[in-house]
């Protein structure tokens, strides 16, 4: 019998959950899956607002895999041969700024920074940059991700005096073998204007060795997951595709019991094959997570 991988989760969600004690409803536990530092910033945050949040990074983040390219790309920004840089992720900033921390000098001089949220933007902010030197989507934006920000910087990408091009640096992340990773649609508006875009990566993503054992160690009832990334989700989805697959250890979960709240459409879509009694979309400002969890209750 045929099937996708993502058929085979649903089905193993349906056949291997164990069935509910009675009772067992309870309050929900929302898993914060972000990578560290942030999945224990957002915990406490999500804590001091009553929410009972606990932290189960999907993602793990490593050093640039080729730390030769990423001091190079430092000493083009130096030289100013960028007119702005854009940050993918609040990683990203603090791998360029671990590796070149005298560049937090240089924004808003010779380059500015660019930042698709507002976790990247106080990455930024928090690294010594001025907040005029940092370009983000408008608070109100309906998300925040490239397509906002470009409604805030396109009017940056034009020729210099000396007819130059405009010139657009991407820190990005490498996966598991090292290549760089990401979506492409700011890089392609920049080309539509005759910009320049160069790119490197500041960090390397992976999976978190202790991943499968503190899946295993899930406790009973019903759970709320906190999604940001879908390269989060499909870690998440390869350790539950082993278990329909009986890989050794396997372990079980009621999937349909859980409440999943994802930063964007794209990652719920992702989320989507994991068989969640509902998923949700909730842009990553406190207020509207607290929110949304609430009316999930």
């Amino acid at each position: 019998m045929g099937g996708t991988p993502a058929d085979a989760v649903r089905l193993a969600a349906r056949q291997n959950s164990p069935a509910p004690a009675a009772g067992q409803a309870g309050a929900r536990t929302w898993w914060v899956t972000r990578p560290q530092p942030e999945a224990d910033d957002w915990v406490a945050r999500l804590q001091a607002q009553g929410i009972a949040a606990r932290a189960l990074p999907l993602l793990s983040i490593a050093a640039a895999p080729d730390p030769q390219a990423l001091r190079a790309r430092a000493d083009e920004l130096r030289a100013g041969q960028w007119q702005a840089v854009m940050f993918v992720s609040a990683n990203a900033v603090r791998g360029l700024l671990a590796a070149a921390p005298d560049l937090a000098r240089a924004f808003g001089t010779t380059a500015r920074a660019w930042a698709p949220g507002p976790g990247t933007a106080q990455a930024l902010l928090d690294a010594g940059l001025a907040p005029e030197a940092v370009d983000r989507p408008a608070a109100h934006a309906r998300q925040f991700e490239s397509e906002s920000l470009w409604a805030q910087v396109a009017g940056q990408v034009v020729p210099s005096r000396a007819g130059q091009p405009f010139r657009l640096l991407l820190i990005r992340g490498a996966d598991e073998g090292g290549q760089i990773v990401g979506r492409n649609w700011l890089l392609q508006q920049v080309h539509n204007l005759g910009g320049v875009v160069g790119d490197v990566a500041a960090y390397q993503r992976g999976r978190p060795g202790d991943l499968p054992a503190r899946l295993r160690a899930l406790p009973p009832g019903r759970q709320g997951w906190l999604f940001s990334s879908s390269h989060a989700v499909a870690n998440l989805l390869a350790e539950v595709f082993k278990q329909s697959a009986g890989a050794e250890q396997a372990w079980r979960h009621d999937w349909s019991c859980d409440q999943a709240l994802c930063t964007h459409a794209r990652v719920a879509q992702a989320a989507q094959a994991l068989g969640f009694a509902s998923v949700h979309v909730c842009r990553p400002v406190l207020a509207e997570v607290v929110a949304s969890i609430e009316s999930l209750a």
